[in-house]
């Protein structure tokens, strides 16, 4: 042994070590078995160190597992796993054989695959979760206990209290019959307040308890009135109970009842390669981490490629009660981020493409907003400026998805005069007489791109002025359009420091002149410039870089304009997935082929323990669920 492999040695050695070592050189003990005394202590030393280090891993293992809140753990060493020489091309090919018998049996699909306006407005769907307190909802948490509560009690009274309704009916003289309507009051507080012993306690459970008592007997009262009418005329009713029984909207006990359902974009003349189906076009598959939120994304990566399912949820519904409604509405649709806004519009989207609707469908306004190439003077418009490039696309939208829809619109010469100029107008080749044909109008916008601003803002007048079919706009990033511009222009601003407001640009114009509002506090409401037939549904984004400020913003302006008759505003919130929606969008993971779920054959829908954790870890949340779901 070299001199330096002893210094290396003996720096490694414990200092007790080093110590018996120099008290060691002074004896007549040989070199060599020094060392080999040595060695054998740190031999010992090391075993007792991995020891510890064996039971501190073992108690650090116990104690996340205990910390997960799940009533199972996962294996910590994957040795087996890890030198399997599997490869992804080794694993069996997924076929929905595959699938479990419960998934199944819970992924509904519409029968008509995608439902009218008027169908899913009539569709029975489970209620949305309630608030919740960590998403800075306070007060309308609050709310929802009290009357989730009061409910509770209302239930407990009507079972006490109604044996004895058939006795209070019976009785003939009206002082006795008030006489046993108070004592049945005074009977049921106390008898259900023994029963009830925490909720009995509460200083407001006599007003509640009088309170559902009261509203249970105006509902006896009022189904009294309503079966002594039917009886005096019953023939002349019998026709208009059947047609109201048909047009009714869903009640809360139907809802509640009621199980999720899905609809499916594909069509036979989608192809398997394209992940966006034809009737939600433009929508289509950014770069990844640039996707128009997740649908689309969990679109791509399912093995079922002849699927496109989207869930039905009440804010669905909600939408298409307001576009079925007399007025052409204006619906703001907001929620928290990764909640499915996206995938709300595209089902409006295709509903209402379905039903006959005109659609236009800004899919990215985002996009819209910062890319549009470049940007130039309207010719014929002082201070409005136009995106060629943009507005070519979407007169383009407009003829790939209804073409065959728009060959019986004509606009007419004095339209075409409003945006163009006179020359422009005694240039076009369709124009006869006093109109021209809106297809040759929105073929001219694609062929020759200096005139597609001028094109696109005929077509869209010539569309918001006609009663023939309703025209539907649709809007997504709707925040986008309120943030600091990025198109610059001189004759806007000579320095060209100060961007274009977004209601200057004629692409965008009659996006925001419909909805007619502002990210301003303070400021007077402007008049809503609207279609009269169809309606506009925009929908704001959490995902993009646009201010907090900006966005509640115009939540609060949207929600004040709410009452105004004349034009509607809807405000639909977007919530998050109910404990049902989240078993029924897992079963929908598993049908598809989705992430971790696509050859698992039901191990996780049939594990209660691994649904409730995976609804935990997201929230609710149709985002974060995915996520989940893939790692």
């Amino acid at each position: 042994m070299t001199m330096l492999h002893s210094v290396r040695l003996m720096r490694s050695m414990p200092s007790r070590m080093l110590f018996n070592l120099r008290s060691v050189k002074k004896s007549s003990v040989p070199m060599s078995v020094t060392f080999s005394a040595a060695a054998g202590n740190l031999n010992i030393y090391d075993e007792k160190q991995a020891d510890e280090e064996e039971r501190r891993r073992v108690e650090l293992y116990k104690e996340i597992d205990n910390m997960k809140g799940r009533g199972f753990t996962d294996p910590w060493d994957l040795e087996d796993l890890m030198n399997s020489k599997t490869t992804y091309a080794d694993l069996p090919d997924w076929s929905p054989a595959l699938v479990s018998r419960l998934s199944q049996e819970r992924v509904k699909i519409h029968p008509d695959k995608i439902p009218t306006l008027s169908t899913l407005a009539r569709i029975p769907l489970p209620p949305p979760p309630p608030p919740h307190p960590g998403h800075g909802q306070l007060k309308l948490y609050a709310l929802q206990r009290k009357r989730a509560i009061f409910k509770i009690i209302a239930e407990k009274v009507e079972a006490m209290v109604e044996p004895e309704i058939s006795r209070i009916k019976e009785i003939v003289s009206w002082e006795d019959k008030q006489d046993a309507v108070d004592e049945l009051f005074e009977r049921v507080e106390f008898s259900l307040r023994e029963k009830e012993e925490i909720l009995g306690k509460h200083p407001l459970f006599s007003s509640w308890v009088e309170k559902a008592l009261e509203q249970y007997l105006q509902r006896v009262q009022r189904s009294q009135e309503i079966d002594h009418n039917d009886a005096e005329h019953k023939d002349s009713t019998t026709e208009n109970t059947t047609s109201m029984d048909e047009d009714a909207l869903p009640t809360a006990e139907q809802d509640s009842a009621a199980l999720p359902v899905f609809l499916d974009c594909f069509s036979e003349s989608d192809s398997e390669e394209e992940n966006s189906p034809k009737i939600l076009h433009p929508l289509k598959l950014f770069e990844r981490g640039q996707n128009l939120g997740r649908m689309i994304e969990e679109w791509d990566l399912a093995a079922h490629k002849t699927s496109k399912r989207i869930m039905i949820r009440q804010c669905t519904r909600q939408i298409a009660q307001a576009l079925e409604g007399p007025v052409a509405p204006r619906v703001f649709v907001h929620g928290q981020k990764g909640v499915g806004k996206t995938a709300t519009l595209a089902s409006v989207v295709a509903s209402a493409r379905k039903s006959g609707h005109i659609v236009m469908y800004f899919s990215d306004g985002d996009h819209m907003s910062k890319n549009g190439f470049y940007i130039e003077p309207n010719a014929k418009r002082p201070g409005i400026f136009d995106l060629p490039i943009l507005s070519g696309q979407a007169c383009q939208q407009l003829l790939d998805c209804h073409k065959a829809d728009l060959e019986e619109f004509s606009i007419s010469r004095e339209t075409l005069e409003v945006y163009f100029t006179a020359d422009q107008v005694n240039r076009l080749s369709g124009l006869t007489g006093e109109e021209m044909k809106l297809v040759e109008v929105l073929e001219l916008a694609v062929e020759k791109t200096a005139v597609a601003p001028m094109c696109y803002a005929a077509a869209v007048d010539a569309l918001m002025k006609q009663e023939k079919k309703p025209f539907l706009i649709v809007s997504d990033d709707f925040n986008s359009f309120f943030q600091p511009g990025f198109y610059f222009h001189a004759d806007y601003d000579y320095d060209v420091k100060k961007a274009i407001p977004y209601e200057q640009i004629s692409l965008f114009k009659p996006v925001l002149d419909a909805m007619a509002l502002t990210a301003d506090e303070g400021t007077d409401p402007r008049t809503p410039m609207m279609m009269k037939q169809g309606g506009i549904v925009v929908g704001i984004s959490e995902s993009r870089a646009v201010g907090r400020k900006i966005t509640d913003q115009l939540g609060v302006n949207a929600r004040l304009q709410a009452s105004n008759d004349a034009v509607p505003m809807i405000v639909c919130e977007v919530p998050r997935l109910s404990s049902i929606e989240v078993e029924h969008m897992l079963a929908n993971y598993e049908a598809i082929g989705f992430g971790k779920l696509r050859l698992d054959q039901g191990d996780v829908v049939l594990n209660d323990d691994e649904v409730t954790y995976l609804r935990v870890v997201s929230s609710g949340v149709a985002q974060n669920l995915m996520d989940v779901c893939i790692m």
